[in-house]
């Protein structure tokens, strides 16, 4: 059975969540905002059926999208997963110093009983080298590796 927006708004966390969070989360729950592979970026796109989502969840790269997926079909503490949530304004700042706004779009929303939780999905090379060239977007921490620009939004929406 496809999770819907009653189930959405039965979730302990969704009261508790500020009006702008809960349109953005919404937004996602009614579509992707964009379809896979049609970015400036080259991948191999694809789709893994979900029984937990009721539909084909489709993924960009082999390797990081789809073990994603996967995991989280079979994670019980994941009520659902939508990948392509709405893009958002970020800040980001060029290895010259200068800044400059540009659209970003997270891999997944991630729902949990008591959170909703925006993910990224990176591989270990792609880390290393943001965290080698844009140092002030990107940052090592004990917790992991973090987007700063797209950090300081979804900090706003209240969404980790």
């Amino acid at each position: 059975m496809a999770f819907t927006e009653e189930d959405l708004r039965r979730l302990p966390c969704w009261v508790e969540m500020p009006p702008d969070t809960q349109n953005y989360v919404l937004e996602a729950l009614a579509s992707p905002s964009r379809n896979v592979g049609l970015s400036s970026y080259s991948a191999v796109g694809g789709a893994f059926p979900s029984r937990k989502m009721s539909w084909s969840v489709p993924f960009e790269s082999r390797g990081g999208e789809l073990s994603l997926a996967i995991h989280l079909e079979f994670d019980p503490e994941v009520i659902a997963y939508l990948d392509q949530p709405p893009p958002v304004d970020i800040v980001r700042t060029k290895p010259s110093g200068k800044s400059y706004r540009t659209r970003y779009t997270p891999d997944f929303l991630v729902i949990y009983r008591d959170e909703i939780v925006v993910v990224q999905v990176k591989s270990q090379a792609e880390i290393a080298h943001l965290i080698d060239t844009c140092t002030v977007d990107w940052q090592r921490t004990d917790e992991g590796v973090r987007d700063v620009a797209a950090d300081a939004v979804f900090e706003a929406y209240n969404l980790p």
